[in-house]
């Protein structure tokens, strides 16, 4: 049946679901019994695309995706840059929603600050935009780019350029600091029904450590977390002790981020 009036749970199993009339044999003094009044007991969810760590590091840092427009954005940014010396990451701006429909720019974030790094990401997560500050500092990323492109000079950099420059902020990020993060969203989720993740974790642009983290984590974290390691070097996964490989397969885009294929250039390109 579709639906049931009672649910039992013995450890961690099921074991029985019925009208009422059946709960009745299952009752006594050492069966807790939980009265949910008008909820519903669904199944757990899963989410099934999830790189934790990253997910965990937009929880921690600016909230992007309330920017009601470019100038709330660059307020919020301004607001952390107030107590943050040293680095500030904005997560999920998207500009398709605002009114002008105008990416952020190095110029707009150099206004924010000329000597604290800024480095935001659009809310796909496939266009980032860096203030000279932080496009000095990540410099090495961008090694052997030719740069004199209108993106580069306004300090946006979609696809590729972006994931390396990433790479490079993450690896500034302490240990603890990602410890935080990836406990937060796995709270975050399990408030909304999650209570399993499949985390991709690691590869090209994301580094091993993020695998190694999140097996550390894994058993404190409150869903099952199913390690997708994004590499192929199997050698190495097993030594991680690890059954599988998996992850983004690169062939996808964003058509905000203009990073998606299409026969025929973009209308503003």
């Amino acid at each position: 049946e579709s639906q049931a009036d009672f649910l039992l749970i013995e450890g961690e199993t099921v074991s029985a679901v019925g009208p009422t009339e059946e709960m009745k044999a299952y009752l006594g003094d050492e069966v807790r019994t939980v009265e949910l009044g008008d909820c519903v007991a669904l199944p757990g969810l899963m989410d099934s695309h999830v790189h934790l760590v990253q997910t965990g590091l937009s929880c921690l840092n600016v909230d992007l995706t309330t920017a009601k427009d470019k100038d709330h954005a660059l307020s919020l940014l301004a607001e952390e840059v107030a107590t943050n010396p040293e680095l500030v990451c904005g997560f999920g701006f998207d500009e398709s929603a605002w009114l002008d429909g105008e990416l952020l720019t190095l110029p707009e974030l150099d206004s924010v600050s000329r000597t604290i790094p800024i480095f935001v990401s659009r809310r796909d997560s496939h266009l980032f935009v860096a203030n000279t500050p932080a496009v000095k500092k990540f410099a090495g990323a961008l090694e052997g780019e030719s740069l004199n492109d209108e993106n580069t000079r306004l300090g946006i950099f979609p696809g590729e350029l972006g994931y390396r420059l990433q790479r490079e902020v993450f690896l500034l990020i302490s240990e603890e600091r990602k410890e935080e993060g990836v406990r937060l969203a796995c709270e975050r989720a399990l408030r909304r029904g999650i209570t399993a993740i499949q985390a991709m974790e690691g590869g090209k642009f994301f580094g091993e450590g993020n695998i190694k983290l999140i097996q550390r984590l894994s058993p404190a974290l409150p869903q099952e977390i199913i390690v997708f390691p994004q590499i192929t070097d199997c050698d190495t996964v097993e030594r991680m002790g690890l059954p599988r490989i998996g992850g983004c397969i690169m062939v996808d885009g964003s058509i905000g981020a203009r990073t998606a294929a299409l026969y025929k250039p973009y209308s503003d390109q």
